[in-house]
């Protein structure tokens, strides 16, 4: 395996949430190649991801000091300042970014976001419209730039906007259950009403899935008790809340055994590697 082929590796990670092996598999990348932007970008990624900002912070500003034009560094260093209540030097940073690239689509959802945190729903809503047409030029997923709209949307009372968005979504991708859970909030589930019974039925369907993750369970376990609560069907809505709350339990307690070969797994992987590549490369 080349080097690029063990940094696909650790994107793949990083995406399914394996953060404490990027870190690692990094660290032994860091070993062999201490310079590279990409590398100290994609390690405090992996730190942003465990919610450790502060170390995250660290990494994407030593991938700037390699690499000043990294955008994407530039974007993640703000988004972690963003989380740790810094919102003025993440707003500085954001507006940086859009001035270097106007079409950069993660600097105009998270700016779009930071407005949405300062009540500037109309602002939001102006950058995440943006957003959604340049992803849509460009064939890009948008998913979550068109959930972040109908949340701003919902926020201006735009109730049927944003469901006409959220049902956008779900056409998309059905397993989005933060937008079932989003519509469960605004739908008033009656026997009168076949839309929101249909719906009803569509996530009873769907948490029988298998490929649902434990926060995707827990997203659709409290929207379908919601729609019980609304009928008044308590016994259901206590069943399916319970389900949630004893999800959460579970997400909640750390599950040692499975890093217990973290060493030796990333050691084996990224053994014997071969250096013959540019700082550039990525």
């Amino acid at each position: 395996m080349d080097l690029v082929e063990k940094i696909k590796v650790l994107q793949n990670y990083l995406y399914i949430g394996k953060f404490k092996k990027v870190i690692e598999g990094c660290k032994v990348l860091q070993k062999k190649i201490p310079e590279n932007s990409f590398i100290l970008n994609l390690t405090g990624m992996a730190y942003q991801g465990l919610g450790q900002h502060i170390n995250a912070i660290t990494f994407f500003r030593e991938s700037l000091r390699v690499d000043i034009n990294n955008i994407a560094a530039m974007n993640n260093l703000a988004n972690s300042l963003k989380a740790l209540g810094k919102l003025d030097e993440a707003r500085e940073i954001y507006e940086k970014i859009l001035k270097i690239n106007p079409l950069y689509i993660n600097g105009l959802n998270n700016f779009a976001n930071l407005k949405i945190l300062w009540n500037d729903y109309s602002g939001a809503i102006k950058l995440l419209s943006k957003a959604i047409v340049i992803a849509k030029q460009k064939k890009i997923n948008h998913t979550n730039i068109l959930f972040s709209l109908a949340g701003a949307l919902l926020s201006t009372n735009k109730k049927d906007e944003s469901i006409k968005i959220l049902n956008e979504i779900l056409e998309i991708n059905n397993y989005h259950t933060q937008s079932h859970k989003m519509l469960s909030s605004i739908y008033k589930y009656s026997k009168d009403n076949s839309q929101t019974l249909k719906h009803l039925e569509v996530m009873k369907n769907l948490s029988l899935s298998h490929n649902l993750s434990h926060a995707q369970r827990v997203d659709i376990f409290f929207a379908i008790g919601k729609a019980y609560d609304d009928l008044n069907n308590l016994d259901s809505a206590f069943q399916y809340f319970e389900k949630a709350n004893n999800l959460n339990h579970k997400a909640n307690i750390s599950n040692l055994f499975n890093e217990v070969d973290l060493m030796k797994d990333i050691k084996k992987v990224f053994q014997d590697i071969n250096i013959s590549i540019p700082n550039n490369i990525f």
